[in-house]
């Protein structure tokens, strides 16, 4: 359950990184362009798995579990498409893995 809570953490401070961007107006010309599609990407992917892990105790003894599961994660892997360096919204490189 410790893992549940650090993950939230890390979203909560994806979603504050997110808004932030958005309130930038960043477009398409922008030099932090691609740092923001990467955070809106960890932002969305995160949040489907907060939302899956939350919703798992509800869903684990119903019919269609795996099929539910596999639909939640087929989400996050179409979300996650990851730049191997950005500027981020400091303006600093920031190097993804």
């Amino acid at each position: 359950m410790e893992d549940i809570g650090n993950l939230q953490k890390i979203f909560h401070v994806y979603e504050e990184r997110y808004h932030k961007a958005e309130k930038m107006g960043i477009d398409e010309s922008s030099p932090f362009y691609a740092a923001m599609k990467e955070i809106e990407c960890r932002y969305v992917a995160l949040y489907f798995t907060v939302e899956m892990l939350n919703s798992l105790k509800n869903k684990c003894n119903e019919q269609g579990f795996i099929k539910y599961c596999y639909e939640f994660f087929q989400m996050i892997a179409k979300r996650m498409v990851l730049y191997e360096e950005i500027i981020n919204e400091d303006g600093k490189k920031e190097y993804i893995a």
